[in-house]
């Protein structure tokens, strides 16, 4: 009898021991997660970033991986990330195995603020845009990274969800660019040389979203996700609901880091750059394709609430430009204004060609102040003024000896200093 009761015992200690300890065996990621995450974690994603650490330049990876995302120059303000329409501000993300899967899902929530400004370089610019999440780097030939997307070139592998300027609706063109596979059928040299490159470049619109009017709203949060299928087919949902599909989308698997925020570089003339705006939460990756249902609860039951700091003033801004020469100049003149919208201004009465002459002495006086200050040097992506200003004086006065002394000074001065005459170049 007595060894009975020390069995009995002996089971309820054990028996309390597991209760104790099973809980310490689940990772620190379930134990000390929020409700929210604890509902995303649900879907079982390979990558999970809340981005909601309020402060530092790490992402964490709440998905169990541990694979943290290093923040680039974007501000914390209130709890949120806040990107400010700046190419010098992302998240960058390690890749990792399960990223590479043939079939996969992405997005999270997107906050867009995006100016509603005037299009100034074309009807192209709202097509190379704003980078909610994606692979945009490709492989230099000293093994380090380099963006692949400058003005309209995309030479990169994976895929890239981004959105462009509202239109006049106000709504953003949603855009996936995706990577073709590297197959040129017939030849013994398939798959090489100038037609195989430019084959495996990735695709702009390869799922026909902004042909199909698909957009992303200002000034609210709004739930992105994108799949794709082994079999090429392809899904875009907004808020749980699907808005396009297609079949047959190229993708080819990239090694290269993820990336959130950041966007296209270039100068102006080449559409100049357009990058993320507002705030970004709840960054998933899955390497599986999410079901609608699954993506409809994903977002019923993930919803934040508020807005982010800084980002309603902008959010449903328009800026919108004088048709006068004359109020323009005064426009480029005005220091207490942003310096998007001055070369904004400038940009305009390079449209204007000998109707906007009478700006010449303005602009090359602004453009000298600043070669004064600053000392001349190459165009960098970074100055969207100063560039505005050197296009516009290529454009309406080529002739006049004053104009042609100030851009030698401007361009053609540096470039030839940075040349090394030592060396060949034939």
């Amino acid at each position: 009898m007595g060894e009975e009761m020390m069995s009995r015992v002996g089971s309820m200690t054990l028996f309390l021991l597991v209760l104790l300890v099973l809980p310490s065996l689940a990772s620190t990621e379930e134990r000390n997660a929020s409700p929210r995450h604890r509902v995303v974690l649900a879907f079982e994603p390979v990558g999970y970033w809340p981005a909601d650490e309020g402060r530092g330049t790490t992402l964490h990876d709440r998905s169990g991986s541990g694979n943290h995302g290093t923040i680039y120059s974007v501000p914390w303000k209130d709890g949120s990330l806040v990107f400010e329409n700046d190419v010098y501000q992302w998240v960058q993300i390690p890749c990792r195995a399960p990223y590479r899967s043939r079939s996969f899902s992405m997005g999270g929530w997107v906050f867009n603020a995006l100016h509603k400004r005037k299009r100034v370089s074309g009807e192209n610019e709202f097509r190379f845009g704003a980078l909610i999440i994606g692979q945009p780097f490709k492989p230099a030939a000293d093994g380090k990274l380099k963006w692949s997307t400058w003005g309209a070139k995309l030479e990169t592998d994976g895929a890239m969800l981004r959105f462009g300027l509202p239109g006049t609706g106000g709504m953003s063109p949603l855009e996936i660019v995706s990577g073709k596979e590297a197959y040129i059928p017939g030849g013994a040299d398939a798959g090489t040389g100038k037609r195989a490159r430019e084959a495996h470049r990735a695709s702009p619109d390869a799922l026909g979203s902004i042909d199909a009017g698909v957009g992303l709203r200002s000034g609210q949060w709004q739930h992105i996700i994108y799949t794709y299928t082994e079999s090429g087919e392809a899904k875009l949902y907004i808020d749980g609901e699907l808005a396009h599909t297609a079949v047959d989308v190229p993708y080819t698997p990239s090694e290269t880091p993820f990336v959130f925020g950041g966007g296209r570089w270039g100068t102006f003339n080449l559409g100049g750059t357009l990058s993320m705006a507002g705030s970004l939460r709840d960054m998933v990756i899955f390497d599986r394709t999410l079901g609608e249902e699954e993506i409809r609860k994903l977002a019923a039951m993930t919803r934040p609430s508020g807005v982010p700091a800084d980002t309603a003033a902008s959010a449903g801004e328009m800026v919108s430009l004088p048709e006068s020469p004359g109020q323009l100049i005064e426009i480029v003149k005005d220091e207490t204004l942003d310096r998007d919208q001055r070369a904004a201004a400038v940009l305009e009465l390079s449209q204007m060609g000998d109707a906007a002459r009478g700006s010449v002495p303005v602009l090359a006086e602004q453009l000298d102040r600043i070669d004064r200050e600053n000392g001349a040097h190459l165009p960098r992506v970074e100055e969207f003024f100063r560039n505005a200003l050197i296009k516009a004086l290529l454009e309406i006065d080529t002739e006049s000896e004053r104009t042609e002394v100030l851009l030698g000074q401007a361009l053609a001065k540096p470039y030839f200093d940075s040349l090394d005459l030592s060396r060949s170049y034939l």
